[in-house]
């Protein structure tokens, strides 16, 4: 497979900069996942590997040749596309074989490389079938061979699971890690869904407002995100934030928000005004500490079987709490004391959102 590298490259409109000039990396065999919200320049960029489109600056490198201005068919890329892309009137052996047909293989090598691919994907049974004859997971997966049998140096693929349902979902999320395993392929992938960021990428780039916020593994962002945007978007349920002040006192430094006091212990040089955030699964109800303390009502509970998600108003402001099944969940309309545990508890400027510190609870 091949390593991939951006320089400078950006992407502007006349009303809009759709991607701010930056540099990447990506790795000979890494899953790189480009993820965001709607209109963060994700998709883009894609495209602008591939030669869909064309960059307002910068140069684009895979194993150290310049392809930026190099035409689609000729960058050795295998796209795998939301919408599957299979063409209806060709069966999926025939969907499989094309683009080898269309380089003169010779019909024994096709049929060997078709067979081969097939069977990895579990497609044996559906080679005389038509797409309108398969199920979306299975589509989905014809796609994925069409682009297989290519052996291309670079695997794109935009929002590839976006139209199968939640169980499909995860199961092909599965098999496409598998995938990569078994192919040790460049893959760069485009999702929305923070949950398939985290579980498929070897290296996320979460991009907003065309700009990249955070590039790293799955983990960085989570332990250690650069800003609170990161922060409020990597995480199922997201961490929560409180508004607040610092001052240090002694050796400690003290939070007071609406209905919230924590001593906190660790180093921050800022002080005034702040965003604390805490993770849902880093809240527990009730304690004994006096010293710190957030108290909120109980405004919806959601069981889902394993876990009991409390939603909580602390003052104006709106808390998750995520607690096991095993603990007696309280009442809607409640009055709750929660406390955060050992886990980091972060602390962003309130005017750049920029992560400033990383404290723990005091005893």
């Amino acid at each position: 497979m091949s390593t991939i590298e951006f320089k400078q490259i950006s992407k502007v409109y006349a009303d809009h900069t759709a991607v701010a000039p930056f540099d990447l990396t990506i790795a000979d065999g890494e899953f790189l996942v480009l993820v965001g919200p709607s209109g963060c320049g994700k998709t883009t960029t894609l495209r602008m590997l591939s030669g869909l489109e064309m960059p307002s600056s910068g140069q684009i490198f895979i194993d150290g040749k310049e392809i930026t201005h190099v035409e689609p068919k000729d960058r050795d890329i295998a796209m795998v596309f939301q919408n599957y892309a299979l063409y209806p009137h060709m069966t999926v052996y025939e969907n499989m074989a094309y683009a080898l047909k269309l380089r003169k293989v010779d019909k024994k090598t096709i049929q060997t490389t078709v067979n081969k691919t097939a069977a990895m994907l579990d497609l044996q049974k559906l080679l005389d079938r038509y797409p309108r004859q398969l199920s979306g997971g299975q589509q989905q997966r014809v796609a994925l061979g069409r682009a297989i049998v290519r052996k291309p140096k670079v695997f794109l693929m935009d929002e590839p699971l976006s139209n199968l349902d939640a169980k499909l979902r995860v199961q092909t999320r599965t098999e496409l890690i598998q995938l990569h395993n078994r192919l040790n392929a460049t893959i760069v992938y485009v999702t929305h869904d923070q949950i398939e960021a985290m579980t498929m990428g070897t290296r996320i780039v979460l991009m907003k407002d065309g700009i990249i916020q955070q590039i790293g593994t799955p983990m960085e962002l989570y332990r250690k995100p650069t800003n609170r945007f990161v922060a409020g978007f990597i995480g199922m349920p997201p961490m929560q934030f409180l508004s607040g002040s610092i001052k240090k006192e002694a050796d400690f430094i003290i939070f007071q928000g609406e209905n919230c006091r924590l001593k906190l212990r660790g180093e921050c040089q800022s002080s005034g005004d702040v965003y604390l955030g805490i993770r849902p699964e880093n809240l527990k109800l009730s304690s004994k500490n006096q010293s710190s303390i957030i108290k909120g009502t109980v405004t919806v509970i959601e069981n889902i079987g394993s876990e009991v998600i409390v939603h909580l108003t602390v003052g104006h402001e709106q808390l998750v709490a995520k607690i096991p099944a095993a603990t007696e969940p309280p009442l809607q309309g409640d009055s709750v004391t929660v406390l955060p545990d050992e886990a980091p508890i972060h602390i962003f400027d309130k005017a750049t959102e920029k992560t400033i510190a990383r404290l723990y609870i005091a005893p």
